[in-house]
């Protein structure tokens, strides 16, 4: 038996204007596709903090949390459970990092960009779905 495990990850849904955060990772996993800000949890910290801490390191902007949306769970060349969090912009008007090629702010109206992610098509509807009902 394999002594392989999951591996913990956080995200954030960022919120501005009306608009959530994507980004195009630079690196595995899911190089060249199109995620919420976020990677690995660190050993004692939150998930909260670990998604908060990605989105400062992959963008340079801060949020604040305001819900848990759901986890994505992905296998494939590893395997990776990831808590997605809903969050607002505080500061930071972003710039792209060894993690993230480029950045968009996507509204509720527009189609999403091609090459999502696993998962990302269902995240990103429950995010603009909770959004809605928290009217942000």
């Amino acid at each position: 038996m394999s002594d392989a495990r999951p591996v913990p990850g956080a995200s954030v849904a960022l919120m501005r204007a009306g608009k959530l955060l994507l980004v195009r990772r630079a690196q595995a996993p899911a190089q060249g596709l199109y995620a919420f800000p976020g990677g690995k949890v660190e050993f004692g910290e939150t998930l909260r903090a670990a998604a908060l801490r990605e989105l400062a390191e992959e963008t340079g902007m801060s949020g604040e949390i305001l819900a848990f949306i759901d986890h994505n769970e992905i296998i494939g060349s590893g395997h990776y459970i990831v808590a997605c969090f809903l969050g607002r912009w505080l500061a930071g008007e972003g710039a792209k990092s060894d993690e993230v090629e480029e950045m968009i702010w996507l509204a509720p109206d527009q189609p999403a960009p091609a090459g999502l992610a696993a998962g990302m098509a269902a995240m990103l509807a429950r995010a603009f779905d909770l959004a809605a009902r928290m009217k942000l």
